[in-house]
């Protein structure tokens, strides 16, 4: 089969914004139901062709410049590795990892795309939201991300995994302004006593059916988890007293508000970044920013 010199491909991002853990029998695999928001921020993967498996990860500044940089990825080499392609990658994207925005489930799934590309193994999007998705519930680097990016929309998903039922709304035109106060990796969070029984217990199952419904679900959610930090419950507060609508970013140390006005707020606090709800989720190419 033919194959590129270079490919790029681009995956959304996902903050999520209510979840709960739930084992799937029927594929032996861990997963998750809850709601989150595709944006249209997430990572892009460059590959070229290699023997070996080399992956380099960039994080960079709204004007592009690269502020860190990571060699290697265990999540995006365990992917490569299962499904039997190699080349070397770089990733690149303008949002800090381990903050929730999904941005390991968008590495690995960008990375194969672009990977499958320059093999000539031309994986279909199927195999690659497999691949990704079993990636990151045996490394715990997520449960939701990856069915919730292989579409657009503000999403509600229902049942786990990627055959589960998830409803997608398309009607969050605002802009999503974002307050990020450093990481917070999933699986340290997800480890801790008692987490799965709180996160249980804030749960409420519930599907909004407006963008000020599902960021006030997703508001309760933040309250009743206990995962809120000190400087994240400062601006929620701000965000409540202006009446602006917000939640905790899960698994994030940061705040996402809807609406121009949270701009202002943030702004009090630290720098904003401003995104929006992506309508197509992966594509399968380098251009699925909308």
């Amino acid at each position: 089969m033919e194959r590129d010199r270079e490919a790029v491909a681009f995956c959304p991002g996902h903050i999520s914004g209510w979840f709960k853990p739930v084992f799937i029998a029927a594929e032996g695999l861990p997963g998750s139901v809850g709601g989150g928001i595709v944006i249209d921020r997430g990572v892009g993967s460059t590959a070229v062709p290699s023997d070996e498996i080399k992956v380099t990860c960039l994080y960079t500044g709204s004007d592009g410049s690269v502020l860190k940089t990571v060699e290697g990825s265990s999540p995006v080499e365990h992917a490569l590795k299962t499904a039997g392609i190699t080349g070397e990658i770089v990733t690149r994207s303008d949002l800090p990892p381990e903050s929730g925005f999904g941005l390991s489930g968008a590495a690995i799934v960008s990375s194969l795309a672009a990977a499958s590309r320059v093999t000539g193994t031309r994986l279909s999007k199927e195999q690659i939201f497999r691949i990704a998705y079993e990636t990151e519930v045996s490394l715990r680097t997520g449960l939701g991300d990856v069915p919730a990016i292989a579409g657009g929309g503000y999403v509600c998903r229902r049942s786990p995994g990627l055959k589960g039922e998830i409803i997608r709304r398309y009607d969050m035109e605002q802009p999503i302004f974002v307050l990020n106060f450093g990481p917070l990796p999933t699986a340290g969070v997800l480890g801790e006593e008692n987490a799965v029984k709180r996160i249980e217990d804030a749960y409420s199952g519930s599907c909004p059916g407006s963008p000020e419904e599902f960021f006030r679900t997703a508001g309760e959610f933040s309250e009743r988890s206990g995962f809120v930090t000190p400087e994240v419950c400062d601006v929620l507060s701000a965000c409540a007293s202006g009446k602006i609508p917000a939640f905790m970013t899960m698994l994030g140390n940061g705040v996402a508000a809807y609406g121009s006005r949270a701009f202002a707020v943030f702004r009090d606090f630290g720098t904003p970044e401003e995104m929006h709800m992506s309508k197509t989720g992966f594509t399968g190419d380098g251009g699925d920013k909308k």
